[in-house]
């Protein structure tokens, strides 16, 4: 587990909306993972809602990589 998603390091979120409002901008990740000679490889897959079609982000090898992509992709949101 790398750092950023260590669980200690944060606390319980306290947002007053859980879901996005209409006017929010919200956005799907999906991770494929699988192991391929012996590392753990990710493709990562996104779309705006569930009626846009999903397009390729990236694909991503090894726990801290895919982490890093998944963290990539969220400040970019």
């Amino acid at each position: 587990m790398c750092r950023a998603c260590d669980p200690s390091r944060h606390s319980a979120s306290s947002s007053p909306h859980p879901h996005p409002t209409p006017d929010e901008h919200s956005a799907v990740l999906l991770l494929r993972v699988w192991h391929e000679d012996d590392q753990l490889r990710c493709r990562l897959i996104q779309a705006a809602d569930a009626s846009t079609p999903p397009t390729g982000v990236g694909v991503a090898q090894g726990v801290d990589a895919i982490c890093t992509a998944v963290r990539t992709w969220l400040l970019q949101q």
